[in-house]
């Protein structure tokens, strides 16, 4: 039997072919003292990413293939095989800095009350569309759950946990279930796991870009312009709320209602008016004024997108 790494990398590969070579030597070049275990989950690709990733002969490598099943599942089924005490997932179309690794377990081996560590990213030529977002949080270091004063708005902190930029441990992962997994969900997928853990303990925030992020070629979420169903927190939220208790019910309230009027208003603009009446149902809201309400989004979205057109010819 080898011995237990000290990280698992899980990446989930899905027709990343152009990319995956990176990804696997940003995570293989990492410095940091300890074993490392990489785990390539390949969610039913069609193109040549499996050949490129078992291209690398290197032990620390395991690759595992199953039929496409979406990002959460590949994602959790990586969990599955991982031996580490600490995970992450990097996303086959994103690389680290190398000092992400040796930065992460420092800070959870140094904290031991903080359930997973959360770095900044750079967007690199992109970065004036999707900026650093835990720097413009003012994070640095170890903070949370019950943060004061009482932000605002919590769904910042969600997003500024994207998966490939966060490092978790084993037990808190394996508490909240991992990824929402259903079939065919291919957003959301991760903020469902985040915000859980957002509320429940410490975490250590890092605001230094030690994760690069590839938005040119991302196939889902930054990609994803057009929306036609909600999120899982979105739809699942209540339920969530349910089983907190005290001030994590409250943060998890307001962080599910700011997901819910996010994906109304994308729904609206995408005339999704049968998944929106689901989500105001779902949450007590007007369902009437709101279906009258999406059709005007609907209409002024298609007259900005014609007038853009025209403009540009």
């Amino acid at each position: 039997m080898r011995p237990a790494p000290d990280l698992s990398v899980v990446i989930p590969l899905f027709n990343k072919e152009t990319t995956i070579e990176r990804a696997l030597r940003s995570v293989l070049d990492q410095p940091f003292a300890g074993q490392l275990e990489v785990i390539v989950v390949d969610d039913g690709s069609t193109d040549g990413s499996c050949d490129r990733a078992a291209g690398f002969r290197d032990a620390r490598i395991q690759l595992h293939r199953q039929q496409n099943a979406g990002p959460g599942a590949a994602r959790n089924a990586g969990a599955a095989f991982a031996r580490a005490p600490f995970l992450t997932f990097l996303d086959a179309d994103d690389e680290w800095s190398r000092d992400f690794g040796s930065h992460g377990l420092a800070a959870l081996q140094s904290c031991p009350d903080c359930v997973a560590y959360v770095s900044g990213y750079d967007a690199m030529d992109h970065a004036h569309l999707r900026g650093n977002k835990l720097r413009a949080l003012g994070l640095d270091g170890p903070a949370g759950p019950d943060y004061q004063p009482e932000p605002k708005r919590w769904k910042p902190f969600v997003d500024a946990m994207h998966s490939s930029c966060v490092m978790v441990r084993r037990e808190t992962f394996e508490a909240f279930g991992g990824f929402f997994d259903a079939p065919r969900v291919q957003y959301g997928e991760d903020s469902f796991l985040w915000a859980q853990v957002l509320v429940s303990a410490p975490i250590y925030w890092d605001p230094e870009p030690r994760c690069l992020f590839h938005l040119e070629d991302s196939a889902l979420g930054f990609a994803v312009t057009r929306r036609r169903t909600a999120r899982p927190l979105t739809l699942l939220g209540p339920d969530l709320v349910e089983a907190q208790q005290g001030a994590a019910a409250d943060a998890m309230a307001r962080l599910v209602a700011e997901f819910a009027r996010d994906d109304l208003s994308a729904l609206g603009k995408a005339c999704a008016l049968g998944a929106a009446t689901k989500v105001r149902r779902q949450h007590g809201l007007n369902v009437s004024l709101g279906v009258v309400e999406d059709i005007v989004k609907a209409a002024e979205d298609r007259l900005r997108r014609i007038f853009a057109g025209t403009s540009a010819r």
